[in-house]
C-alpha cells in the first residue's frame, strides 16, 4: 500500500498542524503504507526542518539535515519496509523542474511521479480567464 500526501499551507500554519499531519504519516508508515510527501512550501516558523523532518521526528527516525541553502522546498518519499524505515529526498530551489518523485508499492519496487509532466499537463489545459492574478511577494 501507498499513498501520496500533498502538505497545504494549513498543515504548516500551526504547530498543532505540522504535528498532526507528521503523526498521520508516520501512523501510515509504521503500519507498512509507504508515503509521498509532496511539500511545496519553504520551511516555516512552524516547521523549521521542513514537513519531512516533522516526520521523522515522529517516527523517532533521525530527521535529514536542513534542506541546504538556496534549495529550501523538500520532496520525501518514505519506504516503510523493511524496517527501519527510509526516507529519499529531493531538494528544490525556486525555477526547478518538479522532481519525478519515487513512490513505493513494496520493498524494492517504485514507481516514480512524473510531477512535472502532471503539473504541465494540467496547466495547459486551463483557461487563462480561470486562473487568479498573481501575487506580489
Amino acid at each position: 500500500m501507498a499513498v501520496i500526501e500533498l502538505v497545504s499551507r494549513g498543515n504548516k500554519d500551526r504547530p498543532e498542524a505540522v504535528r498532526r499531519f507528521a503523526r498521520k504519516v508516520a501512523g501510515l508508515v509504521r503500519k507498512g503504507v509507504h508515503a509521498a510527501v509532496i511539500d511545496p512550501h519553504r520551511p516555516g516558523r512552524h516547521d523549521p526542518g521542513g514537513m519531512a523532518a516533522a516526520v521523522c521526528r515522529s517516527l523517532r527516525a533521525e530527521p535529514p539535515d536542513a534542506p541546504p541553502a538556496g534549495r529550501p522546498v523538500t520532496f520525501a518519499a518514505f519506504r516503510a519496509s523493511p524496517l527501519p524505515p527510509r526516507v529519499f529526498l529531493d531538494d528544490l530551489a525556486a525555477g526547478d523542474s518538479l522532481p519525478a518523485t519515487p513512490l513505493f508499492l513494496d520493498d524494492g519496487a517504485f514507481v516514480s511521479l512524473p510531477l512535472e509532466d502532471t503539473y504541465t499537463r494540467a496547466v495547459a489545459a486551463l483557461d487563462p480567464s480561470d486562473l487568479p492574478p498573481p501575487s506580489r511577494p
